[in-house]
């Protein structure tokens, strides 16, 4: 994984975009609640398998309209953490303003995995923002929805029963439903590339 090798001194940092493999992505406090074997059958039954997210927040439901973005870099433990989360922050905020899209940070009541650092715009959230430190080394990474996923809504809405998470299916959204109309991966890809991509991280 990038977080080892950077921790390990073989990067100085890395930078990854990549539309995941279908999956549900739970958390290590996910993995904890009683609902757990419910959520993980719920996601068996339509053809998911189930994943233990790097980071921390809440259930994800990884599908086609997915792009994740992840950077890794050295730190001494959570050293950096709070400028880590502005950085990132700041530049989905303005990846998705290159697309016409106006976005804000800030946590919506009933949203997915919330958090502070959530991004939404209309009333929908957008991109989930979570870390996980190890000695030596710090991942901070995003969870976007690009795209409308009916299938995976329906999904996230069994998970986060079976978890006692609340979730209001009004903040299910996408950028492409908010720009109304179509945006590939790559257009969203590139400008966070350009943001984000800075000396001395190895884009992959």
């Amino acid at each position: 994984m990038l977080l080892e090798r950077v921790a390990a001194g073989e990067l100085d940092g890395a930078l990854r975009i990549w539309a995941p493999v279908p999956a549900l992505a739970l958390s290590r406090l996910d993995e904890l609640r009683q609902g757990a074997d419910a959520a993980r059958t719920a996601a068996a039954s339509a053809g998911l398998d189930s994943v233990v997210r790097v980071s921390g927040g809440h259930a994800v439901v990884l599908g086609p309209g997915s792009l994740c973005v992840g950077f890794a870099e050295a730190a001494v433990s959570f050293e950096g953490t709070q400028q880590r989360y502005e950085q990132f922050t700041a530049a989905l905020i303005d990846a998705f303003a290159s697309l016409g899209i106006q976005a804000e940070q800030g946590e919506l009541a009933g949203e997915w995995c919330p958090g502070a650092w959530s991004i939404r715009s209309g009333g929908v959230k957008l991109a989930g923002l979570a870390q996980r430190a190890i000695k030596g080394a710090a991942w901070a990474e995003a969870v976007v929805r690009l795209a409308p996923d009916p299938d995976g809504d329906e999904l996230l809405a069994g998970v986060y029963e079976a978890l006692e998470l609340p979730l209001d299916p009004a903040t299910l959204g996408s950028v492409v439903e908010v720009a109304g109309r179509p945006i590939s991966f790559a257009e969203l890809a590139e400008p966070l590339r350009d943001q984000l991509v800075m000396p001395p991280y190895n884009a992959t």
